[in-house]
């Protein structure tokens, strides 16, 4: 289960950065803020964990040159933690892609092995789904290219392949 976390940042550069970094990984932002900064805060535990720090002693019953740290130490690097499990490009809710599979795909056999324009699917989609919101239309085309049914020859320009 997912925690939600509301905080202010300091430094309004760090936190656009972070959304760059984000936004340029993961080719989106929705959902890969959150695990990336999972991510980031894991591998900031795991290196604090790794630190060794020593009790605070007392002025009284120490001298200065045990308070002092030797600098010329090698400090233990912490190890980086584990990579991050690779996220697919679309999620789809099973309600889309059975959505998709029972009112779209039969009406695309008569296309099979042509191209379709953007603009057919967008209609055939619509029309079909009974969905008119450009980004609802949008997710639809883009479960038919996850499922395999819709490749993309040029922008705009998808060709139809059903098994």
């Amino acid at each position: 289960m997912s925690k939600s976390c509301h905080i202010r940042i300091p430094d309004p550069k760090v936190w656009d950065e972070f959304l760059d970094f984000v936004q340029k990984k993961w080719k989106k932002k929705h959902s890969a803020v959150g695990l990336e900064l999972m991510y980031a805060i894991q591998y900031y535990l795991q290196a604090q964990k790794d630190v060794i720090l020593e009790p605070e002693k007392s002025t009284h019953t120490s001298n200065h040159a045990q308070m002092v740290p030797n600098l010329h130490e090698d400090v233990p690097q912490p190890s980086p933690p584990d990579p991050p499990p690779e996220l697919p490009n679309f999620v789809f809710k099973s309600k889309i892609v059975r959505e998709v599979k029972n009112s779209v795909v039969p009406k695309l056999t008569r296309y099979k092995g042509s191209t379709v324009g953007i603009g057919m699917l967008r209609r055939l989609v619509a029309d079909s789904c009974m969905v008119y919101d450009k980004r609802s239309v949008y997710s639809r085309i883009n479960a038919l290219i996850s499922l395999g049914v819709l490749t993309e020859v040029n922008k705009g320009l998808y060709r139809v392949s059903l098994p």
